[in-house]
């Protein structure tokens, strides 16, 4: 497995440095609505700029998806990090937990464990890992501002179409701050592995997210056909 997923994200790679799409604005197009600050934003100074550009480029990237079809995209209502159970305010009453991140679509709240997401995506993996993993989350909410059905958020479908869109944004992403080279492969590579679910999990099982292997596939997918056939299979039956 590690043959396949290694070419798949070798792929990806070669798909980002290909792209060049900048992501500054033109004068003539809208101003993007400002995002919220990050709660409990604490790390290194490196690290916090890696998280918050991460949010702009996404922003950015997603507001321009928007406009071409004709919507909006608002940001989060709420960016948030936490490194104790007392700052892991949850969703839906319940709390997020160690390990996580997550959409909820309840308060529009992207979430974090700070400890995991700095102690071993950033610091032992890579800005890759860290940036695919926001953008999942991201598209998430992208999911929710275009209509899914409360039936579709909870399935492992739903899952593998937020990796697609977390593609399309890395496949677009050409930037001085968040850059992508062959050795990135290695960070996106770990990151998929540390992501994925254990082996044995059942497709049917509501907290199944994919194999290692199925969520490079739809992250590759996004990255080679971009967010709009993503969109275009978001619901059930989504493959890449």
């Amino acid at each position: 497995m590690r043959g396949l997923l290694a070419t798949l994200l070798v792929s990806v790679v070669a798909l980002t440095a290909l792209s060049g799409c900048g992501t500054a604005n033109s004068s003539n197009e809208p101003e993007l609505p400002a995002l919220p600050p990050i709660q409990h934003d604490l790390g290194p100074v490196a690290y916090r700029e890696l998280l918050g550009h991460t949010f702009e480029l996404l922003n950015e990237y997603w507001n321009e998806q928007a406009n071409r079809l004709g919507e909006t995209m608002p940001p989060p209502r709420a960016l948030v990090s936490f490194w104790t159970r007392a700052q892991d305010k949850g969703c839906g009453g319940e709390k997020l937990g160690w390990q996580n991140a997550q959409y909820c679509w309840q308060n529009r709240t992207i979430a974090w464990d700070g400890n995991w997401v700095y102690g071993v995506l950033y610091r032992r993996l890579g800005d890759a890992a860290v940036a695919f993993l926001l953008g999942h989350e991201y598209g998430h909410m992208v999911q929710d501002e275009l209509g899914v059905s409360s039936e579709f958020r909870h399935t492992i479908e739903a899952e593998l179409n937020a990796d697609c869109l977390s593609g399309a944004w890395l496949g677009a992403v050409n930037d001085q701050v968040i850059t992508f080279d062959r050795s990135d492969y290695e960070s996106l590579y770990d990151g998929m592995l540390e992501v994925a679910d254990a082996y044995g999990v059942p497709w049917t099982d509501p907290s199944a997210h994919g194999t290692a292997a199925q969520r490079g596939r739809a992250l590759l997918f996004g990255a080679r056909h971009g967010a709009g056939a993503c969109i275009n299979q978001l619901g059930p039956g989504f493959t890449a």
